[in-house]
């Protein structure tokens, strides 16, 4: 076979493919009686086999991007025009997660292109991060639906386990088919930031957010820049995130916002900021809660919650972030010590 044929072939194969999951997921909901999300997320899990297909034929080359940039395309249209029912959610959360996918892929395989070719299997452990991990939560939280814990607004605790145990596997699959020597706590460290990710993508949204932190992290560690510090961090930031959770103490927005607090501090400053960060937050928490409960007493008042909002942990944190960036830059022993002083004036 020429290289001709072979290209070509590999065009009709993927668009054959392409075409066999919207005519699978047509027919999925309106003949064989499967419910519409059900029939959605299949698709969203069957669109991983668009990579593996891309790269077998194309390798690394400009064909890749234009198989990519055509697939993106494709979702765009058929997210906007209305054309193929069964990939679209018509209840109170309609979004339009299929443009985030096809955008977010398609501009992670430009990047990497254009910049870092020979790494270009990290687009793939991104890509099937997103395609199923996100696919096959929904699935699983629903399998569950009668144990199940509501963790953050609509996602599950089930959920949030499986996007862990997806995508850590999916690393690990990579890891070995390309031997690119990532290390254990490296790639369960995937799965946790991918857990977060997905978590706390709204409207579709995690489509974008599960990709690009997953690759951006794979970058990292491929650079050195990912430390074991990190990777802790990012491992276990799925159990505090449950933890803030279930104690009621911050908003969602400020889930969010200390999420990236934690872990930024964790990459500047390395694990003397986070581990202080958590002691001093578990320290505010439990004071806060002893004294709240005094003051009910006293006044004769009934218990009431008060969160911290978005707005709170910002201006709280800002400061010991911005000597952290100056401690990152300058390796200044000075502004660990500013870090540590806007810390301690933070919680009291």
């Amino acid at each position: 076979m020429t290289e001709t044929q072979r290209i070509l072939l590999g065009y009709a194969v993927n668009f054959v493919y392409i075409l066999l999951l919207i005519v699978f997921g047509e027919l999925s909901h309106k003949k064989w009686g499967l419910d519409k999300e059900t029939a959605r997320k299949l698709e969203h899990i069957g669109t991983s086999g668009n990579w593996l297909l891309a790269y077998l034929f194309f390798g690394v080359s400009y064909h890749l991007l234009i198989l990519n940039g055509l697939a993106a395309a494709l979702l765009i249209f058929l997210a906007l025009s209305g054309v193929m029912k069964s990939v679209e959610r018509d209840d109170a959360d309609k979004s339009y997660g299929l443009i985030w996918f096809g955008i977010s892929t398609f501009a992670s395989a430009l990047l990497c292109y254009i910049l870092i070719p020979h790494l270009f299997v990290y687009t793939g452990i991104a890509y099937y991060s997103l395609a199923l991990g996100d696919g096959l939560a929904p699935l699983i939280a629903r399998a569950f639906k009668n144990h199940n814990i509501t963790v953050y607004k609509k996602k599950t605790l089930a959920g949030m386990l499986a996007v862990y145990a997806i995508t850590s596997l999916t690393a690990i699959l990579f890891n070995y088919a390309f031997h690119l020597n990532l290390s254990w706590l490296f790639m369960i460290s995937v799965g946790g930031l991918a857990c977060s990710a997905e978590l706390f993508g709204e409207q579709g949204f995690d489509n974008c957010t599960v990709n690009f932190s997953v690759f951006g992290y794979t970058l990292l560690f491929h650079y050195g820049l990912a430390t074991q510090a990190l990777a802790i961090t990012l491992a276990i930031m799925p159990a505090v995130t449950v933890l803030f959770s279930f104690t009621s103490s911050l908003t969602p927005g400020a889930n969010v916002i200390s999420y990236i607090y934690l872990v930024l501090t964790t990459f500047l400053v390395g694990y003397s900021g986070v581990v202080t960060i958590i002691v001093l937050f578990t320290i505010a928490a439990i004071v806060s809660r002893i004294t709240t409960k005094k003051f009910n007493e006293m006044h004769n008042l009934e218990k009431a919650k008060h969160p911290r909002g978005f707005w709170q942990i910002f201006a709280n944190s800002v400061v010991a972030l911005l000597f952290a960036v100056l401690y990152y830059v300058f390796d200044s022993q000075i502004f660990i010590y500013l870090v540590f002083t806007a810390l301690a004036e933070e919680f009291a």
